[in-house]
């Protein structure tokens, strides 16, 4: 996936306080559809555990202007446009049997 947010990682604006990797909601749900197409019992196994039990998040990234250089003392110098990280919940995972 070309976006996540490791465990215990501060990136895209906020920390992941979880013990496992956080992904982009694009590449979870492309994990979802590989899932669903495979629909097998591994597969739904895997998909329930993943989306259901552990109810694993994804995120969005969001643009905002923030500061993005700094002056010595702790003012903002300059500002431009950075991507920010928004936590979904994913829905559920439900084989198609």
């Amino acid at each position: 996936c070309w976006a996540q947010i490791t465990a215990l990682q501060f990136n895209y604006g906020i920390r992941n306080y979880r013990l496992h990797t956080v992904s982009h909601c694009d590449c979870d749900a492309r994990f979802r559809r590989c899932l669903l197409a495979i629909n097998d019992t591994v597969s739904n196994i895997i998909g329930i555990t993943f989306f259901n039990l552990l109810e694993v998040p994804c995120f969005v990234l969001e643009e905002s202007e923030e500061c993005v250089q700094w002056h010595w003392w702790g003012g903002c110098e300059r500002y431009g446009v950075v991507p920010l990280a928004r936590m979904v919940q994913q829905s559920q995972y439900h084989p198609s049997l």
